[in-house]
């Protein structure tokens, strides 16, 4: 797990951010629960302060992440065995059927 979590934060830290965004404010939506992801004063920020923001917004992104990861999951799946199955065929197998 932790390897994982390094290569994806290390080849492309770009969409971490805006994925967990995205699932947050999904649960956010799901839990009916205002989100304002700009209204956090990052000046006066400490780790107890840290905290106390982190207990508000992990009920709506584990739910939200869960939600995404179930209706994305299907899809992936779809998509990549219509791409992975004809691994290996030839052209001409690939026509035949």
């Amino acid at each position: 797990m932790t390897a994982t979590m390094t290569g994806v934060y290390v080849t492309n830290p770009f969409t971490a951010i805006p994925i967990y965004t995205f699932s947050t404010w999904a649960g956010s939506k799901v839990l009916k629960m205002d989100f304002i992801p700009g209204d956090f004063d990052f000046s006066h920020l400490r780790l107890s302060s840290f905290t106390g923001e982190l207990r508000y917004l992990l009920k709506p992104y584990l739910v939200g992440s869960t939600l995404v990861a179930l209706l994305a999951a299907p899809v992936i799946y779809v998509v990549m065995h219509r791409l992975l199955s004809g691994k290996g065929k030839t052209a001409s197998e690939k026509h035949a059927g």
